[in-house]
């Protein structure tokens, strides 16, 4: 997928999007809105992307190391 992520997934009934980094670890992001998963997909760095859009602005939790 990039440099940064391994995979993305998203539920948009739920808004939950599940994200598993390169460098270790499954994360799981809470009321996320669905352009906020399609810019993900469309950007050109989506490990920019990342740290501009999703992290430390949705509630998460760590799934698995």
């Amino acid at each position: 997928m990039s440099e940064t992520l391994e995979w993305a997934e998203y539920d948009g009934d739920l808004k939950v999007l599940k994200l598993k980094f390169k460098k270790g670890g499954v994360y799981r992001y809470e009321a996320v809105p669905p352009r906020v998963f399609r810019g993900l997909l469309e950007a050109p760095s989506k490990g920019r992307y990342f740290h501009d859009s999703i992290d430390q602005k949705y509630e998460f939790e760590k799934l698995k190391p």
